[in-house]
């Protein structure tokens, strides 16, 4: 995994360092065994580390594996009302979604597992800041593709946490306050513009 000091989207929260966690949002029952427990293999798709067209660059909808950098106290919240957004479409087959909770794991584990070839990217936008990509840098054969989906599957299973408690409701809750407060923000900076102005 390249070691990365540069942005490459404007809205993001930064350029990535190796020392931070990002979390794979979670819903049952394509990514998640709401039994077991785990991951399911749908969670880490090998056409989403490397797309038979190649990848996209499109900030906050470049192609790959999207996580949340775990790197500000809205990251969370990002990622829980971008699963909220998920649920409420039915899954395969007319299935209720359920938001389940997330996945983490740190990006220098992420490098141990694939220092040659794979690459996390930021790609924040102005709803989800936090956002990235993890995926593969070149092109690679089926086995290789499968190798590294097994092993992100297998690490990211090392540290799964469930929402329970309330505890989606209190994340979203804290959002739509947190948005109201920044709109109430830059509204009254503008009335201070207008007034200034006149």
């Amino acid at each position: 995994m390249i070691k990365t000091d540069s942005q490459h989207c404007p809205d993001s929260v930064g350029a990535i360092a190796m020392s931070e966690t990002v979390a794979l949002g979670l819903y049952s029952p394509e990514l998640f065994d709401s039994e077991t427990g785990k991951l399911t293999f749908e969670a880490i798709r090998t056409s989403y580390l490397w797309p038979d067209n190649g990848h996209v660059d499109k900030c906050g909808d470049s192609t790959g594996v999207s996580v949340a950098r775990l790197v500000h106290g809205g990251a969370k919240a990002e990622l829980a009302v971008v699963l909220e957004e998920i649920a409420r479409k039915p899954g395969k087959g007319g299935k209720t979604r359920v938001v389940e909770g997330y996945a983490r794991m740190s990006i220098e584990e992420l490098d141990k597992i694939g220092h040659q070839d794979l690459f996390t990217r930021d790609d924040g936008k102005p709803t989800f800041r936090s956002h990235a990509v993890i995926r593969c840098m070149k092109k690679l054969g089926r086995s290789g593709l499968r190798g590294y989906r097994q092993q992100l599957v297998d690490g990211f299973n090392l540290d799964v946490h469930r929402f329970e408690n309330g505890e989606l409701a209190a994340i979203l809750e804290f959002h739509k306050a947190s948005k109201l407060k920044r709109l109430w923000l830059q509204f009254r900076a503008w009335l201070r513009r207008v007034f200034a102005i006149k």
